[in-house]
């Protein structure tokens, strides 16, 4: 129900394309000075994720509220009430009811300027001060104070490892954030040092910037811009053989270039891929015009500032990486043999971490020694060449990652994640209730999933609670009492079991789903996270999971490899079924040119459910890739301002065993519930998905 009070006051959601969404943004750009600047395509986009909220007063805009989600936590992107309206309630009104309407996250955070005077407001809205922290690198330096308003429940991911977005600027954007701010030609660029961004962004430069500073003709300019770069970390050229690579393949796709700013330019672009950087900012016209191309060679996402604005929030909102589209690559993978043991110290061994060969060859030899406590795979290439690997050893009751290797190229970072997960998955096959990776030389790709997946510091290591099977809130909790893998801080232990032990009826969605991705692959009974069984035709669950209807896959036909831990899948808007968050199981619909149809092929948590016109929704998700414009045009009738629904989905379990429609009806019969209908999305009592999961998964039993 709307918030209402005698002077016909609401609070309402703000839809995409709303006239209300166009006096939202009004009101932000006059309050732009103390906000900071807010590309229209950002409000478009938070909108479409149904986060923004609108106070409305006798039928106009009084204020409104922008946020964003992330793990249980709601950080505040915009609060604003209109001039000559505060003081009335507005924005307590707007806070209460994001509060209300949030069940299961921990609380709201904020940052505002110690020196903006609404930064007085927030105790009289519920929050008490955390601690200050510095603002962007600015002219001159600004103090935040981080506020909190509590909700009672835990912040699971307080000592999980950090994921920061990496951004590497080109000088045309250092210069513009250096200059004179009331010069309207750097506004764009300036705008990167908004408090919204908050410190989830890392700004970095590369070396090239400062070779670039230093043939500035004028020495007083030179000496201006070196000391304002030095505020930033700087990128520098750790590996010649690995840039010369990089060259080479950047030159490939888009020409050595004719002039010394062109190698100039090429330069800091491979620097910046070396350097870890996922973004590199620029207003370079010939750099932006050819972004494709250079993502597609290097890796790394050429964009200017606004639209690097505009997309921000949503990688903040969503897992440490969007997957990259690897099934056409002909990856093969099996295990290792004796045969080639050589070759993996060749490929692998970490010279420049002072790894010794012989420890290295020791332990690929006392694993080969051992086949039934040890599990060794390689990843070679379309060429036979050596792409990855992966040596688990089991003991106990514990999975232990001895060795987690990948060859430096393009798919490297994307690779390491998928053997993270992989190492994961072969620890709930063997059962183990803990898996800890203690290969200390992993490539750093690995770090920015490791918090995601729930692994924590463990005596040196880094280590991760499973859960098994379908189990009540009770039932984990004394599980995770049971297992001790040694955290060094296991606070977050006694917070998750003090919430799952206390009274109540359900536990809350937010916080149930939060559970199953730490504790994957474990699936909670009683809460209230519901599920739906999902409609999917061949050819998308081919792409996104269902390793039997791939011809070609990422590992051959294994469907345990066929994973993501983040994907996007569109359907029309209509029936409007599904809101996040909710398990769903995917129904791969009948093919009269597939035979493994007709049968739920795996399970996925959604992280959330965007709809809006056709053309927006699909320009949020486009780096997903599995899905053309043309196929999501074709599900709002070839109308780009159709509405069309995109589901936000991860952690997805393909099945070892499909379950077919006649073993799911006889299920429904045996759980006393009625067969769901398979046309479009249908909810799933609790019953029906635990006997259909425990079907699919018979090695559970």
């Amino acid at each position: 129900m709307p918030d209402k009070d005698s002077t016909a006051r609401e609070i309402v959601p703000v839809e995409p394309g709303s006239e209300l969404l166009g006096e939202v943004m009004s009101l932000g750009r006059v309050n732009a000075k103390t906000l900071g600047y807010f590309p229209d395509g950002a409000f478009e986009d938070y909108a479409s994720r149904g986060q923004v909220l609108a106070c409305v007063e006798d039928g106009r805009l009084a204020g409104y509220l922008v946020f964003r989600t992330s793990e249980v936590t709601i950080t505040l992107v915009h609060l604003c009430v209109a001039d000559g309206l505060r003081g009335r309630g507005i924005a307590k009104a707007l806070v209460d009811h994001l509060g209300e309407r949030s069940p299961g996250f921990a609380g709201i955070l904020a940052r505002c300027r110690i020196d903006f005077p609404a930064n007085d407001i927030w105790p009289h809205l519920g929050f008490t001060l955390r601690n200050e922290v510095s603002g962007r690198a600015t002219r001159q330096v600004s103090t935040l104070r981080v506020w909190w308003r509590d909700f009672g429940l835990p912040d699971l991911f307080s000592t999980a490892p950090s994921d920061r977005i990496v951004a590497a600027l080109d000088t045309n954007v250092l210069i513009d954030l250096q200059s004179d701010p009331s010069e309207p030609e750097h506004e764009e660029s300036r705008a990167l040092l908004a408090d919204w961004l908050d410190d989830s962004i890392e700004y970095v430069l590369t070396e090239e910037v400062f070779a670039e500073i230093a043939r500035h003709p004028d020495a007083n300019a030179r000496q201006t811009r070196q000391r304002y770069a030095s505020h930033f970390r700087c990128l520098t050229d750790t590996d010649r053989e690995f840039t010369g690579e990089l060259t080479r393949q950047l030159g490939d796709a888009i020409g050595l270039g004719e002039s010394d700013q062109d190698t100039s330019d090429r330069r800091h672009l491979v620097l910046s891929t070396l350097g870890g950087a996922s973004f590199f900012i620029t207003k370079d016209a010939d750099l932006l015009a050819a972004a494709s191309h250079i993502e597609k060679s290097i890796g790394l996402d050429v964009t200017r500032p606004a639209d690097f604005i505009a997309r921000t929030h949503a990688d903040l909102t969503e897992q440490s990486f969007a997957p990259i589209r690897l099934s056409g690559s002909t990856l093969s993978m099996r295990p290792y043999a004796d045969a080639d043991i050589e070759d993996l110290v060749r490929t692998f061994q970490a010279f420049d971490r002072s790894e010794r060969k012989s420890e290295l060859l020791g332990i690929l030899r006392n694993a080969l020694a051992q086949p039934r406590h040890s599990d060794g795979q390689i990843v070679r290439g379309q060429d036979d060449g050596l792409q990855g690997f992966l040596l688990l050893r089991f003991v106990d009751d514990e999975a232990r990652v001895q060795l987690l290797r990948t060859t430096r190229g393009p798919l490297s970072d994307v690779l390491a994640r998928h053997l993270v997960w992989l190492a994961v998955q072969r620890a709930r096959q063997e059962g183990c209730a803990v898996i800890r990776l203690m290969d200390t030389h992993m490539p750093p790709a690995t770090e920015g999933v490791l918090g995601v997946l729930g692994f924590r510091p463990a005596a040196g290591d880094m280590a991760k609670v499973n859960g098994l099977d379908v189990m009540s809130t009770r039932s984990l909790a004394d599980h995770l009492r049971a297992v001790d893998p040694g955290f060094t801080d296991s606070s977050w232990i006694e917070d998750t079991v003090r919430v799952l032990r206390r009274e109540q009826s359900e536990l809350p969605s937010q916080f149930a789903l939060v559970c199953e991705r730490l504790m994957w692959p474990a699936k909670l009974l009683d809460t209230a996270l519901p599920s739906f069984i999902v409609p999917i035709q061949p050819e998308w669950a081919m792409q996104l999971f269902h390793a039997r209807l791939a011809g070609e896959s990422l590992f051959g036909s294994d469907p345990r490899l066929m994973l993501r831990l983040n994907n996007v899948y569109y359907r029309s808007s209509r029936p409007r079924r599904i809101e996040a968050p909710a398990r769903i199981l995917w129904y791969v619909t009948a093919s009269r040119e597939r035979p493994s149809t007709k049968c739920v092929a795996a399970t996925s948590l959604v992280e959330e459910v965007v709809r809006g016109p056709a053309k927006e929704v699909f320009s949020q998700f486009k780096r997903y890739g599995v899905f053309e414009w043309a196929h999501v045009r074709n599900l709002a009738n070839n109308d780009p301002h159709g509405i069309v629904e995109a589901l936000r989905f991860g952690h997805t379990d393909p099945f070892e065993r499909p379950v077919e429609l006649a073993r799911i009806r006889e299920l429904a019969d045996r759980a006393g519930v009625q067969m769901p209908v398979l046309r479009s999305p249908s909810k799933v009592p609790t019953d029906l998905f635990t006997a259909i999961y425990r079907e699919g998964f018979p090695s559970d039993a």
